[in-house]
Order: C-alpha cells, then structure tokens, then sequence
C-alpha cells in the first residue's frame, strides 16, 4: 500500500530505525514523497522509500486508497451479466 509523507509544518518527516521517537533517524523524508507501507499501526508503520526501511509515525502519512484499474468493455459486460445473473437468484 502506498502514502504520501504529510506535515503540517516542516519539510521532512523523519525515517526511523525502530518505532520510538528516540530511535536512530535512517532518513529524513520530504513531504508529498510517496512510501510504500508494509505495515501501518495506530501510532506507528513500517515503511519503506527508495533503499531506505524503517518506522514514522502514522499520523505524518496520507493513505493513497483511490487506486483505479482499467477494465474492457468486454469484460465490464460480462461483470454486470454476473451481478444480474446473482440478483435474480
């Protein structure tokens, strides 16, 4: 899954090694950059950017959910023959 690094104030939001504000900074990761996340917590995720892995907080990353796919006309009729097939039942 990917994000935006995001902050109020600043130009950078800090990559650490481990999930503690006192930890080693790996990085300093510039605003609107995208991360990829392998694992996003409440307070804490681990991501990655370019070669660089390690843990920011959750709350400086903006969650891209609006993923689109193309799909053939073809294939989009036969989706909605499917669902009407499904509803009739």
């Amino acid at each position: 899954m990917n994000a935006t690094v995001y902050a109020s104030s600043g130009s950078t939001v800090n990559l650490r090694e481990r999930p503690d504000i006192k930890s080693r900074v790996v990085a300093q990761i510039a605003i609107r950059s995208s991360v990829d996340v392998k694992d996003a917590g409440a307070e804490w995720s681990s991501v990655s950017y370019q070669d660089k892995s390690g843990y920011m907080m959750t709350k400086f990353l903006k969650f891209n959910t609006g993923d689109t796919i193309e799909v053939s006309r073809e294939k989009l009729e036969q989706i909605y023959k499917e669902i009407g097939e499904l509803l009739r039942q």
